[in-house]
């Protein structure tokens, strides 16, 4: 009877240890899920079910509880009671994850009015050289179905026509999708912006009040070449700078303000989406709401043309510039060109 006594403590102590080890990556987990989903859900338009079959099918995913509150418009997801993460959709902004319960969420933006809307031509005679075959060939291998997601939307364009695009079966025209990473030349297009307007220089340092060791020599132009020499881990799949930022920090460029130095700046490359949170809060700390609002809807995709984008925020209601904007595949595509 004692060896079974020591052998269902032993048993008992090893659950807890797994589960207080497991906790951060539960909690970053249900960030994940519960921000994907209220995303995809209010900005898409499709289904829970939908969207944790496609979009939340690895890892420990498929095993996130969703729940959906039309009336409030949140989504929350927990495993198992634990680590439970709620997101908010904002009227303007998009979907917001609250990482801190007790701190508040930013206000709706603005309807936006008087878009210019416009679409790229066509070819009636396609140019001669252009191998129909060949590019919807290399379109169809784009769709070859991958196991943890796949290819949504390709579009190719030539001398600023479109000559062939494809969508993934939920996917159009109108379907927003989401940048991840190709948000980060929306924020280089930002920052050119500012620099053009005399807001921002590329070579200004001393760029934040509270860098006053050797953080104080970083440039603005080290931030945007990802060689700032900030100590940074952008790994996925488990607890790193980048996850821990994305789906636990209600202010996400403060978090990456706080990384000490790790080489001098402007020596090692390596890549930060903290970085690129520092140049949208560096954009924030030079124009008022409104004005900041304007750039990016008004200055930048109004001028491309770009239908009804989102830009969604953090917690503290800066641009997570990084990683969440949302475009079609052609206004995507304008960008590029």
């Amino acid at each position: 009877m004692k060896i079974l006594k020591w052998l269902g403590l032993f048993l008992l102590l090893a659950v807890i240890g797994g589960l207080w080890y497991a906790q951060p990556l539960l909690r970053v987990g249900a960030g994940y899920a519960a921000k994907m989903a209220c995303s995809c859900h209010y900005i898409h338009g499709r289904e829970l079910a939908d969207i944790q079959a496609t979009d939340l099918d690895y890892s420990a995913l498929p095993y996130a509880t969703l729940a959906l509150d039309e009336d409030a418009k949140t989504v929350t997801a927990s495993f198992l009671g634990m680590a439970r993460k709620i997101a908010h959709f904002i009227p303007g902004r998009g979907c917001v994850l609250r990482a801190e319960e007790n701190a508040p969420l930013p206000d709706p933006y603005p309807n936006a009015t008087g878009r210019n809307i416009s679409e790229f031509p066509t070819y009636d005679t396609l140019p001669a050289g252009i191998n129909m075959a060949q590019v919807e060939a290399s379109v169809n291998a784009a769709f070859t179905p991958m196991p943890q997601g796949g290819t949504r939307a390709v579009v190719v364009l030539h001398d600023g026509h479109v000559v062939y695009e494809q969508y993934a079966e939920g996917f159009d025209q109108d379907t927003r999708l989401l940048g991840w990473s190709m948000s980060k030349s929306v924020t280089n297009a930002l920052i050119g912006l500012a620099v053009k307007a005399g807001k921002l220089r590329l070579e200004q340092t001393q760029l934040f009040e509270h860098w006053t060791d050797e953080r104080s020599t970083i440039a603005l132009a080290d931030l945007l070449h990802m060689n700032s020499g900030l100590a940074w881990n952008e790994a996925y799949g488990g607890t790193s700078d980048a996850t821990v930022m994305l789906y636990e920090q209600a202010d996400m460029a403060a978090y990456a303000a706080k990384q000490p130095l790790e080489f001098a700046p402007n020596t090692v490359y390596e890549y930060s989406s903290g970085t690129t949170n520092l140049l949208t809060d560096l954009l924030s700390d030079n124009y008022d709401e409104r004005a900041y609002y304007a750039l990016w809807r008004d200055s930048l995709f109004n001028e491309l043309g770009v239908y009804d984008p989102y830009f969604e925020c953090d917690q503290a209601g800066n641009l997570v510039g990084s990683s969440y904007a949302w475009l079609r595949a052609r206004d995507w595509a304008k960008l590029g060109q």
